[in-house]
């Protein structure tokens, strides 16, 4: 091609694009995208990645009750199934999320339109307990706070042993897999559960020092108390779901927590 040929070309280019500079020029001419100013203007800035990895997976289709929320509930649900019986079954440091769309009956993609990961899952499992922990020991607190003489105290505390058993008989697989889980080691998909531990623990330490402020059980260590008293109270739980000669729970909870207030209650209050 003639250096004639060039010139021109270089010239018609100009006359298309005079107010923009070579290079710009020769982008817009190519059609590259973004190339000039009113195609950059026009396009929405994109998030930092940062941002964007913050971003919900999903966000919740149609209009609570509706038929795409009253499906996507089910779909959810039956993940959650899946995902309890293969967990009791292997442990859940043991189960991968092939595994759960598998038994699920879904493909793996289908997975993520509904929880971000396996420790999403598990929290979304763990979470209604966590919850009614929460109410049943704030329930306690209350009934210590009224209570003045020791007939009180075994009441409210034998309220609490009675709502521990009706959790345990409406959600006895969750109860499983939480007393199969929460002494293992720390995980990203077993966090959950050692968050419903962590709250057993703090919630009965403190409903334990607002009963011997009242001077309703004896001074001791109220950790040390709290260990007992949960630890006492999970074996019955476990003999219960796993033996079957065991006592049934709702027989059992009121019981343990009458043995374990003969050992503990202020002898001056008896």
């Amino acid at each position: 091609m003639s250096s004639q040929h060039k010139e021109s070309g270089k010239a018609r280019r100009s006359r298309s694009f005079p107010s923009l500079p070579f290079a710009a020029q020769h982008q817009a001419a190519m059609g590259v995208a973004g190339s000039s100013p009113r195609s950059n203007a026009a396009r929405p800035a994109r998030a930092p990645r940062s941002v964007r990895s913050l971003t919900p997976v999903r966000q919740v289709p149609g209009p609570v009750g509706g038929k795409r929320d009253v499906n996507r509930r089910k779909h959810e649900q039956r993940i959650l199934v899946a995902a309890r019986r293969l967990f009791l079954r292997r442990g859940i440091d043991c189960v991968t999320v092939d595994q759960i769309a598998t038994r699920a009956r879904i493909a793996k993609g289908s997975f993520y339109r509904y929880y971000r990961n396996q420790a999403a899952l598990v929290r979304a499992l763990f979470a209604p307990i966590e919850q009614r922990l929460a109410a049943i020991y704030a329930a306690c607190s209350a009934g210590l706070a009224e209570t003045q003489d020791p007939s009180g105290l075994l009441g409210a505390y034998i309220a609490l042993g009675g709502s521990l058993a009706a959790l345990l008989n409406d959600a006895p697989e969750e109860v499983l897999l939480y007393l199969q889980e929460c002494r293992g080691p720390k995980s990203t998909s077993r966090q959950p559960i050692h968050r419903v531990a962590e709250l057993l623990l703090q919630q009965t330490r403190q409903v334990t020092e607002q009963a011997m402020q009242h001077g309703l059980l004896r001074r001791a260590d109220p950790y040390l108390t709290a260990l007992a008293v949960i630890g006492s109270t999970e074996r019955v739980m476990y003999a219960h779901l796993t033996d079957q000669d065991a006592q049934p729970s709702i027989a059992a909870g009121p019981a343990l927590i009458e043995l374990f207030l003969s050992g503990v209650i202020n002898q001056d209050l008896r």
